[in-house]
């Protein structure tokens, strides 16, 4: 009878309650520095800098991919728009 009632119930299999706990890009790189440099003691505003290092990075690298990405689009357009006119014109930016 009592394998009956642990079939019909499966919480009382365990008694682990499951957590989701969300381990930050902050943790995870402190971690990760702190496997990789085990021997070496980094203090906590170091971990913040290199994290916002990382974080500005990553934003230039964004803001250039946008830049260039109008930049394109809006030559392509012009050429386009102005396929069946004769101009000239130079990028200054090669």
């Amino acid at each position: 009878m009592d394998n009956y009632r642990i079939l019909a119930n499966p919480c009382l299999l365990a008694n682990e309650k499951i957590v989701n706990k969300t381990v930050s890009f902050r943790d995870k790189l402190k971690e990760l520095i702190s496997h990789e440099y085990n021997s070496l003691y980094i203090p906590e505003d170091t971990y913040d800098k290199i994290n916002q290092s990382i974080k500005n990075h990553i934003d230039d690298l964004v803001l250039e991919q946008i830049v260039n990405e109008t930049l394109n689009i809006t030559i392509e357009k012009v050429i386009l728009e102005c396929s069946d006119k004769k101009f000239d014109f130079c990028i200054p930016f090669d």
